[in-house]
């Protein structure tokens, strides 16, 4: 593995609400979604760190993108949290290890702890065995060398058998990698007005870790457990600064929803074109169906609504602002990964964000490009003739508190986020970008806290 070393002093990276950053880094370019967003991050002046892979190891580069990445590979986000001067991980090898080494950082103590209570290092170790073990060929069948356990004797077992045992306990290792790790998009460091750190946290988490173990881990004074209106919180919330924080309203949205219909369906009636009439007609009917079914879904989510999360919010003493951010269809899980019976299959989601405050003092907020407004057929030129799509509807909601040319919207080669990762993976630019926010050099010491 080959590290290009950052620094030779320890970084402390502070809090994840809208500040300045001093960077980010993402894992993958799958679908060039790292060059749209290096073209961003030069507009607004901001690093941008990439995890190269190639044959000669991993390196991570500033501004400079190489690699062409599969799917599979593109997280980031969830994958590593950064807080102060420790990195909280997925799993502590391969990109991670780069990750740690190359911002200088250590593993967190708790997570360490309990992952070491749970075995996950002996199964690591059992798995690599199996991996490594010897094989051959014999009359077209693949077998492996295992050893008998009483006379210590190679013997043959066929190879469909050890890599069923791989399948089967690497899913077992995925389980407790899980149950021992906060991925970074289900929760949010942000700042008071005393200056003082607390944590917003989906409520799932407190399966694993306790509140105390939290506070230690994320370094806050307070911790606001907060209803899981989705898989994650970065799918429904998203906080500014001075405690403000973006929420997706459902029942906004259905409002949104319904005014555009109200807007197509008096162009119908208005109109002297037959053919301006079909267009609209057949928006209309496309709009209509989605604003049916987002309805009958809103009022059966298996999930918390989002008016639950809104009066946490304003409880715990944070200022919501609802927006009209995400649509959705609830589909039945049939993929034995999933915790839940059922999930939401994203189909427009403008609050799975990165949010940070520019050089000027500027709030700039790039989210996922969506083809909703598309696929309902409002055109171009019904938008400007109604006045109406739910891409507008959105930038006005945030306007008050972001200028519109400081929001970004992000496609990938292909509008891969919107035809791949919204639907298929349930993620989107913000899980793909672990944020950096401003570090402060520190003395290195032997004995770090």
């Amino acid at each position: 593995m080959r590290i290009t070393p950052h620094t030779t002093t320890t970084i402390s990276f502070k809090g994840y609400d809208a500040r300045k950053l001093s960077g980010l880094l993402m894992n993958s370019n799958y679908c060039s979604i790292a060059e749209e967003m290096l073209e961003i991050a030069k507009k607004e002046e901001l690093p941008l760190y990439l995890i190269n892979k190639n044959k000669s190891g991993i390196r991570i580069d500033k501004n400079i993108v190489e690699q062409k990445s599969e799917l599979k590979n593109c997280w980031a986000q969830d994958l590593w949290t950064i807080i102060k001067n420790k990195i909280e991980c997925f799993e502590e090898y391969g990109e991670t290890e780069a990750v740690k080494d190359f911002f200088n950082l250590r593993f967190d103590n708790i997570q360490q702890e309990k992952r070491k209570n749970t075995q996950i290092t002996d199964l690591q170790n059992f798995l690599t065995f199996l991996v490594n073990l010897p094989k051959c060929k014999i009359k077209d069948e693949e077998f492996v060398y295992g050893i008998n356990e009483i006379t210590q004797e190679k013997k043959l077992i066929p190879r469909a058998l050890i890599d069923k045992d791989i399948k089967d306990y690497t899913r077992i290792l995925e389980k407790l990698r899980h149950n021992t790790h906060i991925s970074g998009g289900n929760f949010y460091i942000v700042k008071t007005k005393n200056n003082t750190e607390e944590l917003l946290i989906g409520e799932n988490e407190l399966k694993k870790f306790t509140v105390d173990q939290m506070k230690k881990m994320f370094c806050v004074k307070e911790v606001h457990p907060i209803p899981q209106a989705d898989y994650h919180l970065d799918m429904y919330i998203r906080p500014l600064d001075n405690k403000r924080v973006l929420v997706a309203d459902d029942k906004l949205t259905m409002s949104a929803l319904k005014e555009g219909l109200d807007k197509i369906h008096k162009e119908i009636k208005n109109t002297q074109s037959a053919q301006d009439a079909v267009k609209y007609q057949k928006a209309f009917e496309h709009l209509e169906k989605i604003y049916k079914r987002l309805k009958n879904d809103v009022a059966f989510n298996p999930y918390s609504n989002t008016a639950d999360v809104k009066n946490t919010l304003e409880n715990a003493g944070f200022e919501t602002i609802s927006v009209p951010g995400r649509i959705y269809e609830i589909y039945k899980n049939l993929t034995p990964r999933r915790s839940n019976d059922y999930f939401l299959k994203q189909s427009h989601n403008y609050l799975n964000a990165i949010v940070f405050k520019n050089k000027n003092d500027e709030l700039v907020y790039i989210t996922n490009n969506s083809l909703f407004d598309k696929s309902v057929f409002i055109t171009d030129e019904i938008e400007k003739k109604i006045n109406f799509s739910m891409k507008r509807k959105f930038i006005e909601s945030i306007k008050p508190y972001i200028k519109e040319e400081k929001i970004y919207f992000v496609s990938g080669k292909g509008d891969a986020i919107a035809k791949n990762l919204l639907p298929e993976l349930q993620g989107g630019i913000h899980c793909m970008c672990t944020e950096l926010p401003q570090r402060q050099a520190l003395v290195q010491t032997k004995n770090r806290p």
